[in-house]
């Protein structure tokens, strides 16, 4: 008899427990789908970080490419800058060179004009030392003959054999290329350098 009572008592009580069991079941449905919920949402943000920071890899990958050829530009850009300050330099240096060329050509001018006049000086020094040269040769001639025809026949020829000799000629030799001078127009120095000061400016200071 109490075997059938305690049996009866867990018989009424199966309904309760069931009841518990449909609300812990359900319960567990719930949190079930709360976590299928978040699972769904976690693997939509892990997605969409992925995919964002994939994006962000890619900018940085070509962010840094970009780096490498702004550096890259900016070396470039170094040698051909000072490749311009040296092109600079080298036709500031000639316009300074071809300035100077223009006084020492006018210089050149008056140093040959100055040359040229004293060869032409030089020249009448000459023919005078020639003529006066050839005037004392003609006398020392003269004077010669005139003793050999005064007093050579009574002079023995072995005595003195020279005695019938003439004098020495003397001649200048010219040494060198004396008539040789460069053709210069004095023109044409000064056009040209009136083109170079019309187009010439100050260089840039360096910075």
């Amino acid at each position: 008899m109490d075997d059938y009572n305690v049996l009866l008592r867990d018989t009424n009580e199966v309904s309760g427990i069931v009841a518990d069991l449909d609300e812990t079941l359900a319960g567990v449905r719930r949190r079930a789908d709360e976590i299928n919920v978040r699972f769904l949402q976690y693997s939509a943000f892990y997605d969409e970080s992925t995919r964002r920071f994939a994006a962000v890899a890619q900018i940085a990958e070509i962010g840094q490419q970009y780096v490498q050829d702004v550096a890259s530009e900016q070396m470039q850009y170094a040698a051909l800058a000072s490749a311009v300050d040296t092109a600079l330099e080298d036709m500031w240096g000639l316009v300074s060179w071809y300035r100077q060329f223009h006084s020492a050509y006018d210089g050149l001018i008056a140093e040959v004009h100055r040359r040229r006049q004293a060869q032409r000086e030089l020249l009448g020094a000459i023919e005078d030392m020639r003529a006066r040269l050839d005037a004392v040769h003609v006398e020392e001639l003269r004077v010669r003959a005139a003793f050999v025809d005064r007093e050579g026949p009574f002079l023995p020829s072995d005595l003195c054999p020279f005695i019938q000799d003439p004098p020495p000629r003397y001649t200048i030799e010219e040494a060198g290329d004396a008539g040789r001078f460069a053709s210069v127009q004095s023109h044409e120095t000064r056009y040209s350098k009136h083109i170079v000061d019309s187009h010439a400016f100050n260089p840039p200071s360096p910075t």
